[in-house]
């Protein structure tokens, strides 16, 4: 979980500072979600409710931001050099109750004044499905 929250941090930050320059309507922007939870690999499919409700926290993270699950946030607070804003608990989209949400929005300001941040290059590519 900490390989992955710090990936995406890591990409949101490299994709701002490659929109620095760029005119705001020609930007590109993703929103990531991070969500801990099982899932099914069947042959070239990936799905279950930890896919779910990863896909429904990107949804609602802003251009340029991570939103991740309080699963995911309990198992990696104090493991991270990342401040998530506690935006409370959320409506998802076809899950049957609200989750708490913890956001990190990223922009040309946030990471420009972060020089402590290392840039190691260590984000660990994907897995491929068995």
């Amino acid at each position: 979980m900490v390989d992955a929250v710090r990936c995406a941090d890591e990409i949101q930050r490299g994709i701002a500072e490659q929109n620095i320059d760029v005119p705001q309507d020609k930007r590109i922007e993703l929103r990531i979600g991070v969500h801990v939870g099982d899932i099914i690999i069947e042959e070239n499919d990936i799905f279950g409710d930890g896919v779910n409700i990863a896909v429904r926290l990107e949804g609602i993270a802003e251009p340029g931001g991570i939103s991740i699950s309080d699963d995911a946030h309990r198992q990696i607070r104090g493991k991270v050099d990342i401040t998530f804003e506690d935006v409370g608990s959320q409506p998802l989209k076809n899950i049957a109750e609200p989750m708490r949400v913890w956001r990190e929005r990223i922009g040309p300001s946030s990471f420009a004044g972060n020089a402590n941040k290392t840039d190691d290059g260590d984000c660990p590519a994907p897995r491929a499905p068995r």
